[in-house]
């Protein structure tokens, strides 16, 4: 269970602490057979909150998108990771919810993500592009779920990425954690939209957590 960060969330979200970005990095990693929405939102908010590391989290980030995923030829299948058969809200009843309980985000985004990776409709996009697909899909699940869903991620951490999408700046967010990569296009879009990139960062400092 997450400690009550949420009388500590200035100190937890905001602030560049380093024992909070260990804490959370830990908390991720051992959530991660339970659930990819809890590590998604951690691995996002820390590539704000501790950017240098933005590859580390970029390629943490990748992975979780690529759950379930398999290829086949030409066919793209998207399956249920099996260590989710052993975790109590896989066979709950649909009405039932849990502290945390991201099962709807997870079993219903992860589809979309495999589509956009290796689908015709996108293989022109770049990396940044991609995830920015991702993230819409992420986060309109989110905010369909929010109200019926409760706990720290529920109502601390999801009500500032809907924010972010809401105020436009998914694509700003999503080539600046792609900034790193050298690719072609990411760089340059990143030199040329400076007033974007201030706008954005103003946004977060700003947030009322």
């Amino acid at each position: 269970m997450m400690p009550d960060m949420k009388a500590q969330n200035q100190q937890t979200v905001k602030v560049l602490d380093v024992n909070t970005v260990q804490y959370l990095n830990s908390y991720a990693e051992n959530n991660f057979a339970k659930t990819s929405s809890i590590p998604l939102l951690i691995y996002l908010r820390l590539a704000i909150i501790d950017s240098a590391n933005n590859p580390t989290y970029l390629q943490r980030l990748n992975a979780i998108f690529q759950r379930g995923v398999t290829i086949e030829g030409k066919k793209v299948i998207v399956s249920v990771p099996p260590e989710w058969k052993k975790e109590a809200w896989y066979y709950s009843e649909a009405d039932k919810r849990y502290e945390n309980d991201f099962a709807f985000v997870d079993v219903n985004s992860m589809a979309f993500y495999g589509h956009i990776d290796y689908s015709e409709k996108y293989k022109h996009f770049n990396s940044a592009q991609k995830l920015a697909e991702k993230l819409n899909v992420f986060i309109y699940f989110l905010s369909e779920e929010k109200e019926s869903n409760y706990g720290w991620f529920w109502e601390v951490l999801a009500p500032y990425f809907i924010a972010l999408r809401d105020n436009g700046h998914f694509e700003t967010f999503s080539y600046l954690l792609n900034s790193s990569t050298n690719e072609d296009g990411v760089k340059e879009w990143v030199l040329n939209h400076r007033t974007r990139i201030d706008e954005f960062r103003k946004w977060n400092k700003n947030y009322q957590w």
